[in-house]
């Protein structure tokens, strides 16, 4: 339901853009992307969080890390930036690869996507991190 809601949304949005095309995109492994950037926030153990913080004298809100974030050995965090760096070429392959479907020969210009399919978060709820497309290609 929610990616035939993103669809009819996504449509409903470019159709002002009336000399556009719209091409579908569905971005590679999204859910390796959501790893990584986890394992990315999560490289030092929560820290870096910890001590902001302890400085800000506000609560720790539950959700930003996992349960078992563990700090990473500098060879831990060099394979993960490979992984990182190894992702980042498929993301660009995929956009370059939109050149095929936009009928100009040129890849896509920009992504029309929702931030996130649901409303903000209360305190102490989870906080689920990985959806935003910017998670993703940062």
């Amino acid at each position: 339901m929610r990616q035939l809601y993103s669809f009819v949304w996504l449509r409903i949005c470019a159709e002002p853009l009336h000399s556009s095309a719209v091409v579908d995109y569905t971005p590679p492994d999204a859910d390796e992307g959501r790893k990584i950037v986890t394992a990315l926030f999560e490289a030092d153990g929560g820290r870096d969080i910890a001590e902001a913080v302890a400085l800000s004298g506000e609560p720790n809100l539950n959700g930003i890390l996992s349960a078992d974030a563990k700090e990473l050995s500098t060879y831990e965090y060099w394979q993960l930036c490979l992984r990182r760096k190894l992702f980042i070429t498929q993301q660009l392959n995929a956009w370059e690869g939109t050149a095929e479907s936009t009928g100009t020969g040129r890849p896509i210009d920009a992504l029309i996507a929702p931030v996130a399919p649901y409303t903000s978060f209360t305190h102490d709820s989870q906080q689920y991190i990985g959806y935003a497309y910017s998670d993703l290609h940062s």
